[in-house]
């Protein structure tokens, strides 16, 4: 049997694994992507951007992130993620079966 997955879900395992890498404590030269789909996410859950104006190549993640977590990410300092933030953010992605 064939399995496939949208687009969507490979940037999100894409997401995962750099947050996977993140709580390991491994060095990730892609730290400003994550911090920028944080970023997205806290000011979406603020009221400070809309749906519109979220960054179109990161949307599924930024979206996935404010409907599973809004809360969480309202209060977040963005500059200074710590490794509690990025274990929730990573268990509150794979707890969804569409994504792990």
């Amino acid at each position: 049997m064939f399995y496939s997955k949208s687009i969507d879900e490979i940037k999100i395992g894409f997401f995962l694994s750099l947050l996977a890498h993140k709580i390991a404590g491994e060095a990730v030269r892609e730290e400003e992507y994550i911090q920028a789909i944080v970023s997205d996410a806290r000011a979406l859950a603020r009221g400070e951007r809309t749906f519109f104006e979220v960054d179109r190549d990161n949307y599924p993640i930024v979206v996935a992130l404010y409907d599973l977590d809004k809360d969480h990410f309202r209060d977040l300092d963005v500059l200074n993620l710590n490794q509690q933030d990025y274990e929730r953010m990573y268990k509150t992605l794979s707890n969804q079966p569409e994504f792990a």
